[in-house]
């Protein structure tokens, strides 16, 4: 008996170092997540009338027939106005706010993912790796004990020295290889690429000139015998992630501490080296629940008075006026721990579709069931993490070409550049990480259809503040050119007859 109680607590152990969760760490993840969906929802608002709605350069109708191939839902579809749409948007901001607070947190979370869902689906041309992985980080925290540490549902009936400060359990499992996945398949995807065997990636990547930050363009001045090894340590140090997230904590602690904040480090030169969106901030929020216990109690005597004042004393002020606002709740027993056998197992058929989609988008024959794909579009659990793969050496951008009635054009994006000029800073063109998704996505042949959509949105929106100069046609042109050389290379994606009057109709 002694030894088959030994045999489970060394078993336990195990399990908890390699994927356990502390409380703490939940409860930050909650904040993050919250905050992330507020940004989110301002930085939409900024460009609302650009990417949704029925005057956009995404109309309801038009993500239908181009965009949607698979069975798709949004809310955000049940009236395309841009005040419903904006309305949709807005929704978010309280119910993260509740989120954040830790009041009735399983419900806000699953609001969360069903809203969010429903704004990707709304126009997912413009998305990038770190909206797929905020909506992965969404998912698997529906299963996770956010609101068991500094939350209304928690703080007011409990303490956590009446509970233990961390737990295993299958979703935890499946949240951490959902982050290995992220490193080790990005790793693979690259591998694949000449450019990571001969070490140019990284002189290729800073060369991109439309997503590299002031400090990237600093280090592309770097010699080549600095440039060249780096590619090599990337690549190899992703690979080595994979395994560092999932081990680590066997050695101990202090080495899965390591581990976590080198990751996040990772991320941290990512976000001051190129404009990639909020993929690295992501990246680096969904780390935080794995830190472990010893981590956060060393955090925790530093920081004891801020949580103490969030805890005994911000969260019941905000749940006291919230229950004089929302009809009274009556107050439940809170157990965060047992979770059925039919939710372990909707975890565990998930994380084998995650495993799955993931392999389907290697470059090795690994193809996934239709049917198998059809769920995994419809759950939203896609994958698939393609960043820095083939980079040309040629620096590229996009050009919009005005031609008006009086013989003279103009470039739309940049209006005293020469058509055979390279500019000067290529990531002026783009307004926000949305535009500059959109615009690269329109090279893209399945999206070859929205490219007339997009350009008479441009020749409408130039004619609403300049009436005196009706565009009569409008052009798309992908420009490239060899910063050596100089000379660049125009393509014509697509052109379009608008025939704007002076005098509006």
């Amino acid at each position: 008996m002694e030894e088959g109680s030994r045999v489970k607590n060394i078993c336990s152990s195990i399990l908890l170092n390699i994927g356990g969760i502390d409380y703490r760490g939940l409860a930050v993840l909650r904040v993050a997540i919250g905050i992330v969906v507020i940004l989110n929802a301002i930085f939409r608002f900024i460009d609302l009338p650009v990417f949704m709605g029925d005057d956009s350069t995404m109309p309801a109708w038009v993500l239908d027939r181009y965009v949607n191939s698979s069975w798709k839902f949004s809310l955000f579809l049940i009236n395309d106005t841009l005040f419903f749409q904006g309305l949709m948007l807005f929704l978010l901001i309280p119910i993260a706010t509740l989120l954040i607070l830790g009041y009735r947190t399983r419900l806000m979370i699953f609001l969360i993912w069903i809203l969010t869902l429903s704004l990707h689906s709304r126009n997912p041309v413009i998305l990038n790796g770190g909206d797929k992985l905020f909506r992965m980080t969404i998912f698997w925290s529906m299963f996770l004990p956010l609101a068991s540490c500094c939350s209304a549902d928690s703080s007011i009936l409990h303490s956590i020295k009446n509970k233990t400060r961390s737990f295993f359990s299958i979703a935890t499992f499946a949240y951490l290889l959902q982050m290995v996945y992220v490193y080790f398949f990005t790793a693979l995807y690259k591998s694949s690429y000449n450019i990571w065997q001969n070490g140019e990636a990284v002189t290729r990547a800073l060369a991109k000139d439309y997503i590299t930050t002031d400090l990237g363009k600093l280090l592309s001045t770097l010699p080549n015998y600095i440039l060249v090894p780096s590619t090599h340590i990337v690549l190899y140090f992703e690979f080595a992630i994979a395994f560092m997230l999932l081990f680590s904590g066997l050695i101990g602690w202090r080495s899965k501490t390591f581990s976590v904040l080198l990751v996040i480090s990772l991320q941290a030169s990512f976000f001051l080296s190129f404009k990639i969106g909020h993929f690295p901030f992501v990246s680096s929020i969904a780390l935080i629940p794995f830190l472990p216990t010893e981590f956060w109690d060393r955090i925790s005597k530093v920081f004891r008075g801020l949580i103490s004042f969030w805890t005994m004393l911000i969260i019941p002020i905000s749940i006291s006026l919230l229950k004089n606002i929302i009809s009274p709740v009556k107050e439940a027993k809170f157990n965060f721990k047992i979770v059925p056998i039919y939710v372990n197992l909707w975890i565990f058929i998930c994380a084998v579709f995650v495993l799955l989609s993931n392999l389907d988008k290697t470059d090795y024959d690994i193809p996934m069931p239709k049917w198998a794909s059809f769920f995994e579009s419809t759950m939203y659990l896609g994958q698939g993490w393609k960043m820095f793969g083939g980079m040309s050496k040629r620096v590229s951008w996009h050009s919009v070409e005005a031609e008006f009635y009086d013989g003279s054009k103009r470039n739309l994006l940049e209006f005293d550049l020469d058509k055979n000029e390279i500019p000067k800073d290529i990531s002026l063109h783009y307004k926000s990480r949305y535009w500059r998704k959109f615009m690269w996505n329109l090279n893209r042949s399945r999206y070859v259809k929205l490219r007339q959509y997009f350009l008479r949105y441009y020749a409408e929106d130039w004619y609403e503040k300049n009436q005196s100069m009706p565009i009569k046609r409008v052009r798309y042109y992908f420009c490239t050119a060899n910063k050596k050389i100089g000379k660049v290379k125009r393509s014509l994606k697509y052109k379009l007859t608008v025939n704007q009057k002076k005098d509006k109709d």
